[in-house]
């Protein structure tokens, strides 16, 4: 049970890691149109 939360906890971890990585990637693409 234990390394089922430890997973979840990553989890949500990495998917906010990845969403803040998408929103600065937007940020680039505003400035540098491509």
């Amino acid at each position: 049970m234990l390394l089922y939360r430890t997973y979840t906890v990553n989890f949500i971890i990495q998917k906010k890691f990845v969403a803040q990585k998408q929103k600065n990637i937007s940020k680039i693409s505003d400035k540098f149109p491509l």
